[in-house]
């Protein structure tokens, strides 16, 4: 699912599309959501995600994240699973709490799509299906 707003932030007239992914949220009301945003720097996908908490509409944290593959984000536990593009083929784990980076392991090619099913994260790149267990010590926080 894609939402796309209108950035309120630029100057008026100058006003442009900003089209937003839902990641997740939590039982404790937590909404993690990923903005994506230009970038000049290189020709990746550059994102901002933004944890919020629902009952007090604060934000908890933002960061920006270059080479997102765009819609391959993920809330488990107390973790955001994030897979990157680019020459940079990973799973990134970040706290949901703080938006810390936890860990982050290499993937074999560009991963085009992720789903977390039974406690396994199943992620399939260019060159085949990968398979992680959930359980395993790479998804726990230190």
């Amino acid at each position: 699912m894609v939402i796309t707003g209108t950035n309120s932030s630029k100057k008026k007239n100058q006003g442009t599309r900003e089209r937003i992914y839902p990641v997740g949220m939590s039982d404790d009301g937590l909404l993690c959501y990923a903005t994506e945003l230009p970038n000049i720097r290189c020709e990746c996908d550059a994102f901002q995600v933004t944890v919020k908490d629902l009952a007090d509409k604060r934000v908890l944290w933002e960061k920006e994240v270059e080479g997102l593959h765009r819609g391959n984000f993920w809330v488990y536990r107390d973790a955001i699973l994030l897979t990157t593009t680019g020459d940079d083929h990973h799973i990134r784990l970040l706290n949901r709490f703080t938006g810390k980076q936890q860990n982050q392991t290499p993937l074999n090619s560009t991963p085009k799509w992720v789903l977390v099913w039974d406690d396994q994260l199943h992620v399939y790149t260019e060159k085949g299906p990968l398979l992680f267990s959930l359980e395993s010590s790479f998804f726990r926080a230190p």
